[in-house]
Formats: C-alpha cells, structure tokens, sequence
C-alpha cells in the first residue's frame, strides 16, 4: 500500500515576532499546519510578515499551480510599493516640498519637455528661451519665472490651463516686443505679473480682462507712450498697484 501523500501547506504560522536586528538574529522559525486558508489579504499579507522567504519555486496541489509564499510575499512588497517619482529634467534640480523645478541658467533654447505634472514652482530664468507653446506647462503651476530670456513668442492658449498661477514673470525679455490679446486668458487667480524691460511699444485692448486677482503689475523699462494705453487694457485698478516708471 502506498503511503499517503504530505498535506500541502497552505497557511504559515510564524512562531516568534521577527527579528529585531537583521543580521545578528536567527530568522523566526516557521511551522507549517494543513489548516484551511483564510482567504484573506489583510491576513495572508500580516502571515508573511517577517520572514526571510527565499524560494520563487510554484507548488501542484490538485491539479492547480499555486503560488509559493515567497512569491506571493514578493507580489504582495510589489503592491505596496509607492508609484515611481517623476524624474527630474536632465541639468535642473528638483525638491519635493513644494514640488519645485529649478533650471534656471543652463543655456536652455527650449522649455524642457519632461517636467513634472506635479510642479508648483518653476524656474526657468536667465536661459536662452525664445518661444512659449500651449501645453508647455502644467496645471499645478502656482508660480513661473522665465526673466531674464531670448522671448519674442508667446502662442494665444500658452497660459490659458495654468488655472492656479499666481506669479508669473515674463521681465527683461528684450525681444518681446507685442503681445496677443488674449495671452493672459484663464488665469484667474493670477496676483503678480511682470513685463518690465521687454520693448513693449503697445498693448492689445482688454489684455488683461479677466485677471480678476491681479495686485501687482510691473511695466517699466519699456516702449509705452501712454497710460492711456494700459488704463483700456481691462485692468481692475481699484486692486492693482502699476509700476510704469
């Protein structure tokens, strides 16, 4: 008569409460029981807590292919692994708290491509910009600076998604010379702007319609002739302190 077949083990019972000080310590001991499974993660995951599971090999019980507790302890260390942090473009330095991007004076022609969606702070002056495209910036921007470039494009619809800017400085561009009526459009929460030093000869009519939030706008250093110009380009100035001279 043939022997009777080894119960496959199918929950692990640790015996100890884990080691204290890897390496110094002995690994708990582990007893193995034939008791039904539990069928549950918040169980299983607490059962295979410190341990130190080496084999990836799959076991056969009746028919099925079960996962080894090694590998179904790896499976469950993938899952609670926290997403990948998004890298940082290549010459700028990044910090976590706020979500911030500095990649100012690195001699960039472009906006880099591969910025974080999280940013809420980018720097990008002093660098040899000339052009700003829609979907260049994301949406959690709460402060741009771009002082300081090669600007002499800025594309309608470029800031029109940047819902939550409030400090955006376009100064000492001094190839930026015009403006399109509605550059500004969709940044309702916008405080501070800063146009000072580009060459700006004229202003489009209501430009700054909608800036509802605007307190500080800096316009000195450049080509206007007249306040006349600024006064009918839709400004709140009941809120908006003006700098002109």
């Amino acid at each position: 008569m043939a022997p009777s077949p080894t119960p496959v083990p199918s929950v692990i019972n640790m015996v100890g409460s884990g080691p204290k000080n890897a390496g110094t310590e002995k690994p708990p001991a582990l007893s193995f029981t034939a008791s039904p499974p539990t069928n549950s993660y918040s169980s299983f995951r607490a059962l295979l807590k410190y341990n130190f599971l080496k084999s990836m090999v799959t076991e056969s019980q009746g028919g099925r292919t079960v996962a080894s507790p090694a590998s179904a302890g790896l499976l469950l260390m993938l899952l609670a692994l926290p997403p990948a942090a998004p890298s940082c473009p290549m010459l700028c330095t990044c910090y976590s708290s706020p979500p911030t991007v500095s990649c100012q004076a690195n001699n960039f022609s472009s906006v880099p491509l591969s910025l974080p969606p999280s940013t809420q702070r980018l720097f990008l002056q002093n660098n040899l910009i000339r052009t700003l495209r829609p979907g260049t910036f994301g949406p959690s921007l709460l402060t741009l600076w771009l002082f300081s470039n090669n600007l002499s494009t800025i594309y309608p619809g470029t800031f029109r998604h940047l819902q939550a800017l409030e400090e955006l400085d376009l100064g000492d561009n001094r190839h930026l010379r015009s403006l399109e009526p509605d550059t500004f459009q969709g940044l309702e929460r916008l405080q501070s702007l800063h146009l000072y030093r580009c060459q700006l000869s004229s202003l489009p009519g209501n430009i700054f319609r909608g800036l509802v939030s605007l307190q500080y706008l800096y316009l000195q250093e450049n080509s206007l002739l007249h306040l006349q110009e600024v006064q009918q380009c839709g400004l709140p100035f009941e809120s908006t302190r003006l700098g002109v001279c």
